[in-house]
């Protein structure tokens, strides 16, 4: 299938070769991500831009090439409703290549299993089977996220680039189901110590059969789900009303108050006339140069002493003018999915190797853009829940003083006090709160992530990781953490 998905554009006279290759054989999703594998080859040495467009969303990288050496550029695209996408190259001399790439989307109700390394063979209907190798694999967790079950051959992993590695453990690290085939022990320890919900969607076997009914086993098991954008939304910071839109209020107001004085004070006509020109030119000026609000709204699981965190979150701009906005998005947070953009918004999403994404949002008067992430962070909780013959038990193992929180313990809530570091404090069993006590956000949020009286123990603390606070420099930050029990996974 692969020949059949590869779109090939040979230029006259040598001077630009393009080969693209979508991830996963170009099986997607309608709404979802893929990684396109740019193979550019030149005649001469020199700079190459690579970019693709699917509704509203642009994605381009860039970077050089040397003469008949070949360069292999990593796209992330997100897929529209459509089978097929567009590449465009730009290369030395001002070279260009358009190459069509074809896709095979997913219908309702089929499941992807993916291989890298061997052969795979499932009878089961509704099950899609994908062969991949070392190469094929992803640099983009987003990539990831179309395969239901990844089974890997451990002896291929050694093929594998920095940034694949890196985009293997986010998935793993996002509770994304991975079977291991021949596995030696300390790839298998590896692999749980990176994965989310401890470990619970990892599992080992050796090949043969083994590996189809390991398949149906992780099938079976109900994917965790992190809230929705709707949800997300009520965390964010502020009152509920755009942030760019409060400066414009104060403007009018101040305004009307100078218009209402100038009226009763001044005498002279021609004044009275002056003053709303200025006021409007004053206007002008101001909102040419003002800054458009950026917050962020997260949610952040954690198992007590796992060295991963997953996370989702709501980023949303609030344009005060129209203008263009750069946002860098750090690496660790993943790439951006746009929400509800209508057709007159462009979002530019450059992807670089390592320093993270840069989005360019062309706002306008009072406009919105919600921008959903979520990943996989290399971070520690602050606090660790553990579960001793007394009870809970919760100990702060970070350098700073905790905020105040929650512990919910057999379905009773408990007030969880500020603690110092090296601390630790046990609920008195005899002051339980009530669960409207809890935010909002957590009460009505009918997921598979914790619930009232289904785990053990969990503590909900307010904050934001640290990882997280690097997108810009004017964000505003608020959300929750849930820290699970070791035992409870």
């Amino acid at each position: 299938m692969v020949s059949s998905l590869v779109g090939a554009v040979v230029a006259e006279a040598g001077e630009l070769r393009v080969d693209v290759v979508p991830a996963f054989d170009g099986v997607v999703r309608a709404g979802g991500w893929t990684e396109l594998a740019v193979r550019v080859v030149s005649d001469i040495g020199g700079d190459v831009q690579v970019e693709s467009s699917a509704g509203a969303l642009h994605s381009g990288t860039a970077g050089r090439v040397e003469a008949r050496v070949p360069a292999v550029f990593r796209l992330p695209v997100r897929v529209g409703s459509e089978d097929r996408l567009g590449v465009a190259v730009r290369g030395p001399g001002g070279a260009r290549r358009r190459v069509p790439v074809s896709l095979r989307l997913l219908t309702a109700g089929e499941h992807v299993v993916a291989r890298a390394g061997g052969a795979l063979r499932l009878d089961a209907p509704g099950l899609v089977a994908v062969r991949t190798d070392a190469a094929g694999l992803p640099a983009a967790a987003r990539a990831f996220e179309l395969v239901d079950v990844l089974v890997l051959d451990v002896a291929m992993l050694g093929g594998l680039e920095g940034l694949q590695l890196e985009a293997l453990e986010s998935h793993l690290g996002q509770c994304g189901r991975v079977l291991l085939v021949d596995a030696p022990e300390p790839a298998l320890r590896r692999a749980r110590e990176r994965a989310g919900c401890g470990g619970a969607f990892v599992e080992a076997v050796g090949n043969g059969k083994a590996v189809g009914d390991a398949v149906e086993r992780l099938l079976a098991r109900p994917a965790p789900v992190l809230p929705d954008p709707r949800r997300l939304a009520a965390l964010l910071p502020g009152d509920g009303r755009p942030a760019a839109a409060r400066p414009l209020v104060g403007f009018f107001l101040g305004y009307g108050g100078a218009l209402a004085l100038a009226i009763v004070t001044i005498r002279r006509a021609w004044l009275l006339l002056a003053l709303p020109v200025a006021a409007t030119v004053l206007m002008l000026v101001a909102l040419g140069s003002a800054r458009p609000g950026v917050t962020l709204g997260s949610w952040t699981e954690a198992t007590s002493g796992a060295a991963t965190a997953r996370f989702a979150a709501l980023l949303r701009i609030d344009g005060i003018a129209p203008r263009s906005v750069a946002v860098e998005v750090p690496r660790a947070l993943g790439l951006p999915d746009p929400l509800g953009e209508d057709a007159g918004t462009t979002l530019r999403l450059t992807a670089g190797d390592f320093a993270g994404t840069r989005l360019d949002v062309r706002t306008a008067l009072l406009s919105e853009h919600d921008l959903h992430l979520h990943g996989t962070l290399d971070w520690t909780a602050p606090l660790a829940v553990e579960i001793g013959p007394a009870g809970p038990r919760v100990e702060n193992r970070a350098r700073a003083r905790s905020r105040p929180g929650y512990l919910v313990w057999r379905g009773e809530v408990f007030a969880l006090p500020a603690l110092d570091p090296a601390a630790a404090w046990s609920p008195p069993t005899s002051e339980p709160l009530p669960h409207a006590a809890l935010p909002p956000v957590f009460r009505g949020w009918a997921g598979n992530g914790p619930a009232l009286g289904r785990e053990p123990a969990f503590v909900l603390l307010p904050g934001t990781p640290e990882p997280m606070l690097g997108i810009g420099t004017t964000a505003a930050a608020a959300g929750w953490i849930v820290i699970r029990s070791r035992q409870t996974g």
